[in-house]
């Protein structure tokens, strides 16, 4: 049985492994082991888990190698800061006790060889350049926020080598279809919403599911976003930026072919008249909650504006005149508690001077979640609401799942469904990276060729056409991709040197001895014109 922590209490523990920059083994006084996620931030992967890492969440950085060696140099910044030492922990109030591996979520506390002043490991290693601000409910998080922005400011650790202006573009491209997950449709506070306010609507083959058929509007044409440009504020009935659906993210299909992205920063611009980042609140239960979104849960809308000449997109906890002030929107998503009058002021006076306000709902969103979303839309002037319903559409479909719709149902007379840049050219903006060589198969490799392979990963934020790129060693051995193999954002897929049937996870060299030498050797790839696209030495 789990020990019974109690979460307003402080422990002293003593760190028994250190397994990267912000996970920890520990043990308790009374014995008991736990591993201990270093909370409210997160430090690169380390090579052996380089697998995992995704660059999207990292402003300006694009480079795997590069994270996954200040992963390794975060690591040692740990074990230097706290490998066999005692350290006091703590819980945050606004988040659980145990994240979703069952490690601990804790401050952790450590005296400095200096004055024997308390500090706080987790803020240190953002101060240090080794980590950036998880974006979550955490109490501390607007102090974290500041902490990362100096680094990042200041070129400190790995923001040397940051440059959001220099990241790739991608899927910037004209909108052609939308995919609105788990929507609700748009009302008025009045009834029904008119035409000419709504850029996008659902599919002739959509349906209604009203929750309230007292207070629900019914509609012939389902709006499924619906624009107040008074009040420059839109409101979206879906997620639009859900990482949730990202194939690398384990959703069962590609929705990179959707232009989500270009609609929504098209929307923005609309109904804004100021330029700066993009702000996204997470201050008010949005985290880790499934009709909700915070930065999080967005890296790859994120890695998205950054490629639009390196546009920030920033978490806001608590809403200040600063935060504010060099934005040109905010994206609000349904909260589980509502808003200050204090909130709601600076809110109206950031968009009296021009800035947007996006609102994305959701039909399984609380009904209090709902509540507070439509009273923050209606305190700022707005009339736009979601409606009491969920929209259904069992032909335009994504996964085979109904409540999931497509549309390509738009109003062109809005100007939103041009590619963001105009001369964006960003067809294929995928991304080759070797995220594993085991050169040296167990036992005798000439019977155990298939343990012997390559890791190939996408780390872009566009679906990569490997067709016709060849793979090479130093001694010549060459080994064409097949027609069709594609890898989508995040996607992996190993490529071993023996033989056997390909399929979407791995492909086969067919090789009658071992390619890769124990010793090293170099992998080199082609593009199908003969321009390298990677190169590795080991």
């Amino acid at each position: 049985m789990a020990p019974d922590y109690n979460r307003s209490e402080t422990y002293e523990v003593s760190v028994t492994n250190v397994t990267d920059g912000d996970t920890l083994d520990v043990e308790f006084s009374d014995g008991t082991t736990e591993e201990l996620r270093v909370i409210g931030i997160d430090a690169p992967e380390t090579e052996r888990n380089r697998r995992f890492e995704r660059p999207q969440e990292w402003e300006g950085l694009e480079d795997p190698d590069y994270l996954a060696q200040w992963g390794e140099n975060a690591k040692e910044y740990a074990k230097t800061e706290l490998a066999e030492a005692t350290v006091t922990v703590s819980f945050d109030e606004n988040e659980p006790i145990r994240g979703e591996y069952d490690r601990l979520l804790m401050y952790v506390e450590t005296p400095t060889e200096d004055d024997g002043q308390v500090r706080l490991y987790n803020r240190a290693l953002i101060e240090e350049g080794f980590a950036r601000v998880y974006g979550s409910s955490l109490t501390h998080h607007a102090e974290f926020w500041e902490a990362e922005d100096e680094a990042r400011t200041s070129g400190v650790g790995l923001w040397a080598e940051s440059n959001p202006e220099a990241t790739t573009e991608s899927r910037d491209r004209p909108v052609t279809d939308l995919f609105v997950p788990k929507p609700s449709s748009i009302r008025t506070d009045s009834g029904a919403l008119v035409d000419d306010r709504v850029p996008v609507f659902a599919e002739s083959t959509a349906r209604q599911e009203l929750q309230d058929r007292d207070h629900g509007v019914e509609y012939d044409r389902i709006p499924l976003v619906g624009t107040d440009t008074d009040a420059r504020t839109g409101m979206i009935g879906g997620l639009l930026i859900d990482e949730t659906y990202e194939k690398a993210e384990g959703f069962g299909m590609d929705t990179a072919n959707f232009e989500n992205f270009v609609f929504l920063t098209n929307l923005i611009d609309h109904l804004s008249d100021r330029s700066g980042s993009v702000l996204i609140d997470g201050g008010h239960g949005q985290f880790s909650v499934e009709y909700a979104i915070t930065n999080e849960e967005a890296a790859y809308y994120q890695h998205y504006l950054e490629g639009q000449d390196g546009i920030g997109f920033e978490q806001v906890n608590e809403f200040t005149q600063a935060r504010f002030a060099d934005a040109r929107a905010m994206i609000v998503s349904s909260p589980a508690s509502p808003y200050t009058d204090t909130e709601v002021d600076l809110l109206t006076e950031f968009r009296d001077d021009g800035g947007a306000v996006v609102v994305l709902g959701s039909a399984t969103a609380s009904a209090t979640a709902r509540e507070n979303l439509d009273d923050l839309v209606e305190r700022l002037g707005s009339d736009l609401r979601l409606n009491e319903d969920q929209v259904f559409d069992a032909t335009h479909k994504v996964n085979d799942d109904s409540s999931l719709p497509y549309t390509t149902a738009f109003d062109s007379s809005f100007p939103l469904f041009d590619a963001y840049s105009p001369e964006s050219d960003s067809g294929n903006q995928g991304a080759l990276s070797l995220a594993e060589i085991h050169a040296n198969a167990a036992g005798d490799e000439y019977e155990n060729l298939n343990d012997e392979y390559l890791v190939f990963t996408n780390p872009g934020n566009d679906t990569l056409d490997l067709t016709g790129s060849v793979v090479h060693d130093e001694a010549g051995h060459e080994y064409a991709f097949p027609e069709g193999v594609t890898l989508s954002p995040g996607e992996a897929v190993t490529l071993h040197t023996g033989s056997g049937s390909d399929d979407d996870a791995g492909l086969y060299w067919g090789a009658s001895a071992p390619v890769w030498n124990n010793t090293g050797d170099e992998v080199i790839v082609t593009d199908p014109s003969g321009s390298a696209i990677l190169s590795r030495e080991y």
